[in-house]
């Protein structure tokens, strides 16, 4: 059996040039299947339908200032991703992969950025092994095919932490001063994405970090006045043209936004305080060891002198965004993800050691992970039998073919685990994760139909008049505006929705009552209800006629007169 080549005599990981033009096309193809899972998927309910509506109004009555949803001022969360995405309507049209394609874009950035800094900070190894098991990561391959804030604010975020580390290890003044300053305007686009822990979370970071080492020091050389007014430059303007336009603005961003989401359950988003343990091993998953050991690599790095330890830094990172979120009265699983980055750069430390027991691991891991998809696709399949059995089969030949393909290579990288260099063989591994992963979320679109409105959409656009009123009763699917191209009427309603229908009420039907003589009244009009509101009205005597259904909503139209 040939021995596993020593530390000095280890094997590279870049390939002969003989080779080049085969990992060229390896790279070609894993990159084309990073954006295959955007077009062909309906959106959901409720964040992607969501964040293609208010740019899709953005784009409609062309106020680029104040966010709308359904027709009502939504000051909930800054704008970046709505500008991004507004553009890429114009550009390239109002369809499903333009909704997604800011997340596509920022999710491969955070890999590419990953790969960067972690070549400067911790070797050219760790930096390739951290950026593949980025990608790998269930988790994050999962949100950079979903229309959320997340990926945008996560890769900021992220480049913030990596550009204040390369600050601190440039070789001159001038490289230093320039990547602080790319670090301020990385925390201002994290705030225009999704608010204060924009800027919070980096600076809380580096605060624990000096406390910890007893290092004033750390806190130096941030050039407070350039970056400060480049901070202000990015950031403010939006801040001030929308308190211009909706007074009480600051206060309900501000306050109502941030402090008491973050104090409070006003969101209705509880959860107990190890609310992200499970969410943080889902987005480890195959290299959740890895990262356990790279954890426990930066926790002895001690830092010499006054240098800052790049590997503590990180370890901190992680550990303050957890701790903050898990100490949040609002939590949702997408909260976590500006850490996975990091958390992947110490997991790929780990492995570009290039031990056995490293690549050991990772190997039984990714068999782990395997097995455990598999497992959980199928009782996913058992409780939806009836009349989703079709659905569900359909999207398990996907997951299932995923989940058999990290088991056989697995059981390949078992074999081949004397064979080759630990390194090749781990990033062996976490491609076959990656393509996995990707192979699930593109079968989600079979799903996507049971947790969309496109179906009554076209319903809706064959039976009646184009101007038909489109009533939302007692719900809110955020996707049916998005394929109707028209807001809807809320009936009774009001969910997030509630600060700018406070704003603007007459565009809402405040109750029943008011729907019933509103309807009795119409022309052509359409409606959409739970099923339970539905049978209440039609015992009621209302004149329904009912054109559709699903499991949770049902679709009725006016009678002809």
């Amino acid at each position: 059996m040939p021995a596993v080549p020593t530390a000095a005599t280890a094997l590279s990981i870049s390939p002969p040039p003989g080779r080049r033009l085969a990992w060229l096309a390896v790279a070609l193809t894993l990159l084309a299947l990073w954006f295959v899972k955007l077009p062909d998927r309906l959106l959901t309910h409720p964040d992607e339908g969501r964040y293609a509506e208010i740019p899709r109004e953005m784009v409609a009555t062309g106020d680029w200032v104040t966010p709308r949803l359904n027709g009502f001022a939504y000051l909930q969360k800054p704008p970046l991703q709505y500008w991004a995405t507004a553009a890429a309507y114009e550009a390239f049209g109002v369809s499903e992969w333009t909704a997604r394609l800011w997340t596509a874009l920022t999710g491969l950035a955070a890999v590419l950025v990953t790969a960067f800094a972690g070549r400067r900070l911790l070797g050219p190894s760790a930096g390739l092994l951290g950026a593949a098991a980025l990608a790998a990561s269930p988790y994050f391959v999962v949100m950079s095919g979903l229309n959320t804030l997340d990926m945008g604010v996560s890769l900021f975020l992220s480049s913030a932490v990596f550009a204040y580390l390369l600050s601190r290890q440039a070789a001159t003044a001038a490289a230093g001063r320039g990547w602080m300053l790319v670090a301020w305007g990385a925390m201002a686009l994290a705030v225009l994405s999704k608010g204060l822990i924009g800027v919070a979370l980096p600076l809380g970071t580096l605060v624990v970090y000096a406390a910890w080492h007893r290092d004033a020091g750390a806190l130096a050389r941030l050039h407070w006045l350039p970056g400060l007014a480049l901070f202000g430059a990015l950031a403010a303007p939006w801040f001030v043209l929308a308190a211009r336009a909706n007074p009480g603005f600051l206060e309900f961003f501000f306050l109502h936004e941030h402090f008491q989401r973050f104090t409070s359950t006003v969101h209705n988003r509880a959860g107990p305080v190890w609310y992200f343990l499970p969410i943080l091993a889902l987005a480890a998953g195959p290299w959740l060891v890895a990262l356990g050991e790279g954890a426990l690599r930066a926790w002895r790095a001690r830092p010499a002198g006054r240098a800052v330890s790049a590997r503590r830094f990180l370890l901190v990172w992680c550990a303050v965004v957890f701790v903050f979120f898990s100490l949040s009265q609002s939590k949702l699983p997408a909260y976590l993800l500006p850490i996975v980055p990091a958390a992947a750069l110490l997991a790929g430390d780990a492995l570009a050691a290039g031990t056995r027991r490293s690549v050991l691991a990772l190997t039984v891991g990714t068999m782990v992970f395997g097995v455990l998809t598999f497992v959980a696709n199928e009782v996913l399949e058992d409780r939806n039998l009836g009349v989703l059995t079709s659905i569900y089969e359909a999207f398990s030949v996907w997951t299932e073919s995923g989940s058999m393909l990290l088991v056989v290579v697995a059981g390949v990288a078992l074999y081949w685990i004397d064979r080759t260099h630990p390194r090749r063989l781990s990033l062996a591994l976490l491609a076959a994760c990656y393509v996995s992963m990707s192979l699930g979320l593109v079968g989600y679109g079979q799903l996507a139909p049971t947790r969309s409105g496109a179906s009554f959409a076209r319903t809706i656009e064959r039976l009646g008049p184009p101007d038909a009123p489109v009533y939302s009763v007692n719900m809110y699917d955020q996707t049916l505006p998005f394929y109707l191209r028209r807001p809807v009427t809320v009936v009774a309603f009001t969910g997030e929705l509630e600060p700018g229908i406070r704003a603007d009420p007459g565009r809402q039907v405040p109750t029943l009552a008011d729907f019933e003589a509103r309807w009795e009244s119409a022309g052509a009009a359409f409606a959409v209800l739970p099923p339970d509101t539905f049978e209440a009205l039609r015992r009621a005597g209302l004149p329904m006629v009912l054109v559709a259904e699903e499991p949770k909503k049902v679709l009725v139209r006016k009678p002809p007169g």
